[in-house]
């Protein structure tokens, strides 16, 4: 019985950590309604996620992520947005192709409800 328990664990931390490996540390890049067209590149590092405008100049909000499954939750940490930085957000999200999409689930924000729902970001390949 502690042999099984151990195994589901271990599949378990395996899945959520090959779940959360996939964005960690990789860059996309789309545009967003923020509130007109705006091309935009968003950074994903161990636990935090940064919004850049395309040019890679301008930061446009600094946020903090976690995985789970097919669930993407963030929190604004700071930025232009008029989203609260206590309110956590929860998108559903999907990678195929190399594209990364976003579909809102759960966001009582609605400028970033408005950026972000169904929005498809393409991934920029790591600089070698």
């Amino acid at each position: 019985m502690k042999k099984r328990c151990f195994i589901l664990q271990f599949v378990f931390i395996l899945i959520c950590g090959t779940t959360n490996a996939q964005i960690e540390n990789s860059k996309w890049a789309g545009t967003l309604m923020i509130p007109n067209e705006t091309e935009c590149i968003f950074q994903f590092k161990k636990d935090s996620l940064y919004l850049y405008l395309a040019d890679g100049e301008r930061e446009i909000e600094a946020m903090r992520y976690a995985v789970s499954n097919d669930s993407l939750k963030i929190v604004k940490l700071h930025g232009s947005s008029p989203c609260d930085t206590s309110t956590e957000a929860v998108y559903l999200w999907k990678i195929k192709d190399n594209i990364l999409k976003l579909t809102a689930f759960k966001d009582d924000c609605d400028a970033r409800t408005n950026a972000l729902h169904e929005v498809e970001l393409n991934k920029i390949k790591a600089e070698e």
